[in-house]
């Protein structure tokens, strides 16, 4: 927790001299703590507390190929594997910053522990921010996003996962490039579903069949992690992606649907979870700009696959708004995104909304 004599030190500032206060990697860590709870990404993405700006993951692998052949055709030189293909992944921080005012009343009404409401105070103020930019962000001006917008400073998991095929910035070199779906069954896409729309789409003939998109994404799932990663996988979608489903499987007249009606409390396709992250992007067109349509998408991974990387030089500053009957609370942060194997992402883009 933060020291009291941090706090005095904070208390004393004003608004024409200010305290800054470097937080220490234990109270950096119960921030970031405060942070994920507050968040749907809590135990649905891999958080890396990093100490310096950078960290390096590597993935090896053979590459292509086949190990054995029949040993009356072997040959050393054409068989042989002798190097290992390499693909680093280096997490890269870039800084936030942003304010906080905490209002005199707010403070009287606490109570318990001051010391963490005020982290508390501040990570519910942005956690949720985070989950539309970690999604996303580009910074290669895809949505244009203004130099002031924090979406403009990293590349997401969005943009990576979409540029990930061959020779794209974000190909895995080791073990391949992500699957993407189309939902709207556009240019090489023609095939990808029997219905275009929605997550969950009834076919207008005979017999009537429903049509769940979460199933070809999940037997477009390269089969090698199929059979060592089912526990961990995730759907990911927009809130609303999910309630299309559910309102789906309400018509059915089992169970199942009773169940719907009532209200499922942990949706799921099969044994697979589904993670409703209500502020993925639902106005996408079909190049993903933001605010360019009434696009959205939804994707399969192992939920340790998606990459938030958190700096623990965290820093909190005070400055006292006397006018306004408020404490300013300053802080910077560094932090990043990554997904750590493409290839094990599926993604289905323009979805259409009920």
């Amino acid at each position: 927790m933060i020291e009291n004599k941090k706090l005095i030190e904070m208390s004393k500032s004003t608004l024409t001299g200010a305290t800054a206060v470097t937080l220490s990697i234990e109270e950096a860590n119960l921030f970031i703590d405060y942070l994920v709870d507050q968040s749907v990404l809590k135990n649905n993405c891999r958080i890396v507390r990093m100490n310096k700006p950078e960290k390096y993951i590597n993935a090896v692998g053979y590459g292509t190929g086949r190990f054995l052949v029949p040993a009356s055709t072997y040959s050393s030189a054409s068989h042989l594997k002798s190097t290992f293909d390499a693909n680093q992944i280096t997490l890269t921080t870039q800084k936030a910053k942003g304010c906080v005012a905490i209002n005199d009343d707010d403070k009287e009404d606490a109570t318990g522990d001051w010391n963490g409401t005020i982290l508390k105070l501040i990570a519910k103020k942005i956690a949720n921010e985070l989950e539309e930019v970690a999604w996303i962000s580009d910074t290669h001006d895809l949505s244009a996003f203004a130099a002031d917008d924090l979406r403009c400073l990293y590349d997401g998991w969005r943009y990576r996962i979409m540029h990930s095929q061959e020779g794209e910035t974000y190909e895995n070199d080791v073990s391949g490039s992500a699957t993407i779906l189309d939902a709207a069954l556009g240019s090489g896409h023609t095939t990808d579903f029997s219905n275009a729309g929605g997550i969950s789409v009834t076919s207008s003939d005979a017999p009537y069949l429903t049509e769940h998109k979460f199933s070809k994404m999940l037997k477009s799932m390269p089969p090698e992690y199929a059979k060592v990663a089912l526990p961990d996988f995730r759907f990911w979608n927009h809130s609303r992606v999910t309630q299309d489903y559910v309102e789906s499987l309400s018509s059915r007249a089992t169970n199942l649907g009773d169940q719907a009606v009532l209200g499922i409390t942990n949706p799921g396709y099969g044994t697979v979870p589904i993670v409703s992250a209500p502020l993925m992007a639902i106005d996408l067109d079909s190049d993903g700009v933001v605010g360019g349509g009434a696009y959205t998408d939804s994707f399969l991974t192992p939920a340790n696959n998606l990459i938030w990387g958190i700096q623990r030089t965290l820093t909190l500053e005070k400055e006292r708004d006397a006018a306004n009957e408020r404490d300013l609370w300053w802080f910077t942060m560094r932090m990043c995104f990554e997904v750590e194997n493409v290839n094990a992402v599926v993604l289905t883009k323009c979805l259409t909304l009920g």
